[in-house]
């Protein structure tokens, strides 16, 4: 059986820009390198976007951009729009733990990063509940 687990999620970024140039790819996402240490994102790690407002997604590369750059080169082939909402999320089997970005939507900067341990089941629920959830709140970043 697979499983697959959500490493993080980045909520809500604004898309700055879909257009191509010569570094970066139709289905990559150029994103800020601070968003990205903030989400332990690496350059060419696959996550997937989604529009907020009209549900299209796409399996994207991570490329590193300037700051506060959230791109989608070639994006409006896929649905999406310019300053349109999305979230990005991405999936690993490895990690035990997930990471939230909330997101300054005016900078696309991070001033608040939650991480949280996976909480294991290892009995019925019922009869021994789930450990407590553990939370840490990391640095606020500033834009």
């Amino acid at each position: 059986m697979f499983c697959t687990r959500v490493h993080s999620k980045l909520h809500p970024l604004h898309v700055t820009s879909l257009d191509a140039t010569e570094d970066s790819f139709s289905g990559s996402l150029v994103m800020c390198p601070r968003l990205c240490w903030a989400d332990e994102l690496v350059e060419l790690e696959q996550v997937e976007v989604l529009s907020l407002t009209n549900g299209s997604r796409l399996t994207a590369t991570v490329l590193f951009g300037g700051l506060g750059e959230v791109r989608i080169p070639g994006g409006d082939a896929f649905g999406f729009e310019n300053w349109a909402p999305v979230v990005v999320t991405e999936d690993q089997v490895a990690r035990h733990r997930a990471t939230l970005v909330q997101v300054d939507p005016r900078w696309n900067a991070a001033p608040e990063i939650c991480r949280q341990e996976v909480r294991p089941v290892l009995h019925e629920p019922s009869i021994n509940p789930p450990p407590p959830r553990v939370v840490s709140r990391e640095t606020v970043l500033k834009p």
